[in-house]
């Protein structure tokens, strides 16, 4: 048993976050939805790389898992994923004199970390469980 939040759960804490975020003091809300996010989308790059080639779990440099899903991707699905992933990044680190994204904004990036997430989970079960194949 994982201690560890799955992808899915981290997602939809992120989205607890966002509906609730009139609630939340201004300057936190929209970061900790970022933060879930991109802990998501790292979980579930994880999850893929322990099916797809194991010795990609746990690198260090998440930007390096990212490119190297251009080996088992098309470049358009690798970049678009890597462009989500980065943004979120952006998100987490704004500066103080920079503007705290907007809630339609942060929703934008929860939005891709979502798709990103339910493509790689189904990727990652073609691997296991591939189409055509006996289990």
């Amino acid at each position: 048993m994982s201690l560890q939040p799955s992808a899915t759960d981290l997602l939809r804490d992120a989205r607890v976050v966002l509906d609730r975020s009139a609630a939340i003091p201004v300057g936190t809300w929209g970061r900790a939805v970022a933060v879930l996010a991109r802990q998501a989308m790292e979980r579930a790059l994880d999850d893929y790389w322990s099916v797809a080639d194991p010795s990609m779990v746990g690198v260090r440099n998440t930007r390096a898992s990212f490119v190297c899903l251009r080996l088992n991707w098309s470049d358009d699905d690798a970049a678009a994923a890597y462009y989500s992933w980065q943004l979120l990044s952006r998100a987490c680190h704004y500066q103080s004199y920079d503007v705290e994204p907007s809630a339609s904004e942060v929703g934008e990036l929860l939005a891709g970390a979502e798709r990103f997430v339910r493509d790689i989970g189904a990727r990652g079960a073609e691997l296991v469980n591939p189409v055509g194949g006996s289990s």
